[in-house]
C-alpha cells in the first residue's frame, strides 16, 4: 500500500504541471472572456492544491494523518475543478476524485489494521 501512495503522489505532481499549463493558456486566452480567465484561476488553484496533495502522499508513508490531509486535498481539488464547469477541467477533477477515494481507503483499511492490536504469536 505503501508503493501505491508513493505512485499517486509522483502521478499526481506529474499531471500538476499539465494542469497548470493548461491554466495558464486559458488565462490568456480569457482576455475577451472573463469567464475563461476565472476558469484559468481557479486551475491554477485546483494545479496548487494537487501539488500539495501529490507531496503529502509522498509523505504518508506509515503516517494516517498525511493520508487523510491528502484525502481532503484531493477532495477539494474535484470538487473545485467539476464547480469550474469547464470542459478542461473535469478530466483532471475526476482523476482527483479518483484519488481522494483511493486514500479513502486506504485511511479506512489503517483505522482497521490499527483496531486489531498485535497478532498472536507476535511481540509488540
Amino acid at each position: 500500500m505503501e508503493t501505491a501512495k508513493s505512485v499517486v503522489g509522483v502521478t499526481s505532481i506529474f499531471f500538476t504541471i499539465i494542469v497548470f499549463f493548461q491554466s495558464c493558456a486559458a488565462t490568456f486566452r480569457g482576455g475577451e472572456v472573463e469567464a475563461a480567465a476565472n476558469t484559468g484561476k481557479i486551475g491554477a488553484l485546483m494545479a496548487l492544491l494537487m501539488l500539495v496533495a501529490g507531496t503529502e502522499a509522498i509523505a504518508s508513508r506509515g503516517n494516517k494523518g498525511r493520508g487523510i490531509i491528502s484525502l481532503i486535498l484531493f477532495t477539494l481539488a474535484g470538487l473545485l475543478g467539476l464547480s469550474a464547469r469547464s470542459g478542461y477541467l473535469l478530466p483532471w477533477a475526476g482523476l482527483c476524485l479518483v484519488f481522494a477515494a483511493f486514500f479513502l481507503v486506504v485511511v479506512v483499511s489503517q483505522k482497521k489494521q490499527e483496531g486489531r492490536g498485535p497478532e498472536k504469536g507476535h511481540r509488540a
